[in-house]
């Protein structure tokens, strides 16, 4: 299995190969759904097997992103589970990245230096900091964590992936999984999101949550992203690429684009870092007097061709 990922690593570097694992994002994203889905339950293979009428084999195949299963199978699959299906179409846009330090020459002339240390300082989470700065500790010195210890880095982001978390994972894969991610945010030569996708091989860990663990091993390198950061960027710039509409699940894409400019902001910023920039839109969307889950209202919209 580690030379598979060691080719999947070498091969990333090509705009080919990477181009072609791109389209095959919602291949995992469904496997990703399903899994979830199951370990929420409560149920094992088998146990999901029995309720839907099939074979354990054919729900490891649903689960391992093979095939493309029928909108019926689909809908059995979720009142298997308890859960509910819904199908969605949306344009897919992206943004070109040779402009991006276009966009964080606008984003500076936004939000200037001194407001952006403004916003960082007046930062408040409802959860305080104190267990990210812990955890952080522990990763820093063990070059792993436990899983009582990213457990509660999963509970601290959120509250909705907490028992997934516990029910999908062993102690032994978490601190296997863990040290990989925490070795390959070192190499320079990887893509910022490579780290989080070794991450999200755990259950209950999406790009939110793997952003979280990636803060904790170094907020020189890497931000927090979550609906307030990522509408705070669609307010600021009114650009399409940030513009999630109702979708709540984050892509690859998305977390290497958020990954890259908060690098490049910070690098053009002296005395910030990405997390203090993570903790600037933070505090700047939660001005705006927003809850977390109301949808921006927009202004007309730019140029699609970004």
């Amino acid at each position: 299995m580690s030379k598979v990922r060691d080719l999947h690593r070498k091969w990333s570097r090509k705009p080919d190969y990477r181009r072609a694992y791109d389209d095959l994002d919602f291949e995992f994203a469904l496997a990703r759904s399903l899994i979830e889905a199951r370990v929420g339950a409560g149920l094992t293979q088998a146990q999901l097997a029995e309720r839907m009428e099939t074979t354990q084999s054919v729900v490891a195949r649903l689960e391992s992103g093979r095939g493309h299963p029928s909108t019926r199978t689909l809908e059995t699959f979720a009142r298997s589970t308890g859960t509910r299906l819904r199908i969605a179409l949306e344009p897919l846009v992206r943004f070109d990245e040779s402009r991006i330090d276009e966009l964080v020459d606008e984003l500076r002339k936004r939000l200037p230096s001194d407001r952006l240390q403004q916003l960082a300082n007046s930062f408040s989470y409802p959860k305080g900091e104190e267990t990210l700065k812990e955890r952080s500790a522990d990763f820093r010195k063990q070059r792993h964590l436990t899983r009582q210890q990213a457990y509660e880095l999963v509970a601290w982001k959120s509250d909705r992936q907490k028992t997934n978390f516990l029910n999908g994972n062993t102690d032994a894969s978490v601190r296997q999984v863990t040290a990989r991610a925490a070795r390959c945010a070192d190499d320079t030569h990887e893509s910022p999101e490579t780290a989080a996708e070794i991450l999200n091989e755990l259950a209950g860990v999406s790009y939110p949550t793997a952003s979280v663990f990636l803060a904790a091993w170094n907020e020189g390198a890497f931000g927090i992203i979550d609906a307030r950061t990522w509408r705070a960027l669609n307010t600021l710039t009114n650009l399409p690429a940030f513009d999630r509409g109702k979708r709540t699940l984050f892509r690859r894409e998305e977390f290497r684009l958020y990954t890259r400019l908060l690098r490049r902001w910070s690098a053009r910023e002296q005395g910030t870092s990405p997390r203090l920039i993570d903790k600037a839109l933070w505090q700047y969307d939660k001005g705006l007097g927003r809850p977390l889950q109301e949808a921006v209202t927009q202004k007309p919209r730019r140029d699609a061709r970004e």
